[in-house]
Formats: structure tokens, sequence, C-alpha cells
């Protein structure tokens, strides 16, 4: 239950950094990394899908834990988190910045 709570404060904390992001044009900024997305709107969709991931297992787990759903229901559902997740690192990942010499 404790790391549903986490889960649920983690989604909030990065889809909420999304939408403020999106909606006042303020830069994310990953400090101390040599990372950092190509566009602004590689972070907000960064935020927003893995925001949303982590906030779809929360919830099927939460769902799962009081009998809302079974369990071989659950594991369909979890397809949804698992997808969102490969797309956020696949596609909106912070990549490497590249110097030139």
């Amino acid at each position: 239950m404790i790391m549903n709570v986490l889960a649920l404060a983690l989604a909030a904390f990065l889809i909420g950094g999304g939408v403020w992001t999106l909606v006042t044009d303020t830069p994310i900024v990953l400090k101390g990394s040599r990372s950092a997305w190509r566009t602004q709107q590689e972070a907000i969709s960064f935020c927003l899908t893995f925001g949303g991931a982590i906030l779809t297992g929360a919830l099927v787990d939460i769902a799962r834990t009081a009998g809302w759903i079974g369990p071989s229901v659950a594991l369909l559902l979890l397809g949804v988190p698992v997808t969102l997740l490969l797309v956020a690192f696949i596609a909106f990942r912070p990549r490497r910045r590249v110097t030139a010499h």
C-alpha cells in the first residue's frame, strides 16, 4: 500500500511538472547530467507518458488489491503501463549532448 502511495505521488509530480511546463513554457533541465532533451516538447512528452505509466500501474495494483478486478484482468491491464514506459524511454528519453569539435 505504501508503494502505491509513493507511486501516485511520483506520478503526480511528473504529470504536474509536464503540465506546468506546457502551460508556462518553463524549461525542464537535468542538472548535473550530460543528457538533455532535444526539444521542450520531448521533455513534456516524457514527463506525461512516464507519469501516466506510473499512475496506471499504481491504479491497477490498487484495484487488484481491493478486489475490484481479478488477477488475470490486472495482468492484462498492466500491458498499458509497460507500453507507455517503452514509448517514454524509446521515443522521448533525454539524449547525450553532441559536442562539435
